[in-house]
């Protein structure tokens, strides 16, 4: 405002419905009014206000030219109030980009005493800015009676409508909010989530049409799922509506053993016991019929000397190797449980001994009776052979043993007993 410019002496409001005021588009012109809102003052004589409205296609102009903006029949103004369309000479008038809105004080004393609203209609045209509209008014105090054109101006926000969006859906578990992953524990509470400007969510899953949420909440809860669970969110703004889709996936269990049968007994005493001697020989190659555990056992006997040896397993091109030793004072049992897939072909090959081994070859299935030991194939030499029915040896180291198979059943196929089901395994193995 310039500095010779007299503020009014009135007071004034002014707003804009709708409120926030969005542009026109080509295809959804956009009706407003301007509404300015004058606070009565009894000590205020005013013969005329007049609101200056910029019009075109600029971002500083509020309306279109075309059609004009207009004052509307409501709401209706007070007896007192009047548009006047002859405008005298020495006041404002309309221009090229500008239209004027006279309304004339009818009331003999010119006095304010009432509040009144002024209204102007049109349609906003389609450049988002700042315009300015400008007040006058030719007021003076009541104990002046010196008239004077006073000026106010009042900005005006136009915004271009926001897009209706629906984007950003993720999950998380609640509480952890901000916490996103890609895949979910079973039974677990979470939490679906996105973004958007609509007035109405739904949110759909599985064969119901009926939406299991609406809700203005740009959130659901979910107590927790057993599998993979497809949603759709579908947003409306309006008579407008957008669909977004989202797959939540749940980690697959690990699978927890209720009851194992055992066919028969399955430890090492029900296996054959050899004496290896000093005799070398390979066990030609076999395939396992079923997944389950090639069981290596072996022991030296007590020498003079201390001894060593050795039985290598090859499954495939992969080796395992099992080393024993023995001194005069001591035996020291070494053993193997090597899990074997299905259709698997395996081999055992013996090391050389210098000392006569105590050893013990089995395969133990899994789902089908366990196989009776792996028979001797033809000896280079029969010395030593004797069958030894002493299995004093292993059972020293039975429950060990057991423990260890077990260990090794549970990682080589991915399935963990709890505890109940791992010691009723083991006392089957020691009876």
């Amino acid at each position: 405002m310039n500095a010779d410019v007299k503020p009014p002496l009135l007071q004034y409001t002014v707003s804009t419905d709708p409120t926030p005021l969005n542009v026109s588009t080509s295809d959804d012109p956009v009706t407003a009014k301007i509404l300015i809102a004058v606070k009565a003052n009894p000590n205020v004589n005013c013969k005329r206000i007049q609101i200056v409205v910029n019009i075109g296609d600029a971002s500083t102009d509020m309306y279109r030219k075309d059609p004009a903006p207009i004052i509307p029949s409501a709401p209706p103004l007070p007896p007192e109030w009047s548009p006047s369309t002859i405008i005298p000479p020495d006041v404002i008038h309309n221009t090229e980009n500008t239209k004027v809105f006279t309304f004339t004080h009818t009331s003999e004393d010119k006095a304010v005493t009432k509040d009144v609203t002024f209204c102007i209609s049109g349609i906003v045209n389609n450049i988002s800015g700042v315009t300015t509209i400008q007040i006058y008014e030719s007021s003076t105090l009541i104990n002046d009676n010196s008239y004077m054109t006073r000026q106010q101006p009042e900005d005006i926000t136009k915004a271009a409508e926001e897009a209706f969006f629906l984007k950003n859906i993720r999950a998380a578990y609640i509480g952890s909010p901000t916490a996103f992953i890609t895949v979910f524990e079973k039974n677990k509470p979470i939490q679906l989530l996105w973004e958007g400007n609509a007035d109405i969510y739904r949110v759909y899953s599985g064969t119901s049409s009926q939406p299991l949420m609406t809700s203005s909440n740009k959130y659901y809860n979910i107590s927790g799922l057993e599998k993979d669970t497809t949603y759709i969110i579908e947003a409306t703004k309006g008579d407008k509506t957008l669909y977004l889709q989202y797959i939540i996936n749940i980690d697959e269990p690990k699978t927890t053993f209720s009851e194992i049968t055992v066919f028969d007994k399955c430890d090492i005493r029900s296996s054959t016991i050899y004496s290896l001697g000093t005799i070398r020989r390979n066990i030609a190659s076999r395939v396992a019929e079923a997944d389950g555990f090639l069981l290596v056992d072996a022991v030296i006997a007590k020498t003079s000397l201390t001894a060593y040896g050795f039985i290598t397993i090859k499954i495939y091109d992969k080796k395992y190797g099992l080393s024993i030793v023995g001194n005069p004072s001591w035996e020291t049992p070494g053993s193997l449980t090597i899990p074997v897939k299905k259709g698997t072909p395996y081999i055992v090959e013996y090391g050389y001994f210098a000392t006569p081994v105590y050893y013990n070859i089995s395969f133990l299935p899994l789902g089908i009776p366990p196989a009776t030991a792996i028979e001797s194939e033809d000896h280079e030499n029969n010395t030593d052979m004797n069958i030894i029915n002493d299995t004093s040896l292993h059972v020293d180291k039975k429950r060990q043993k057991a423990a260890q198979f077990i260990g090794a059943l549970e990682m080589a196929f991915e399935k963990e007993l709890d505890e109940h089901v791992k010691n009723k395994l083991i006392e089957s193995y020691l009876q």
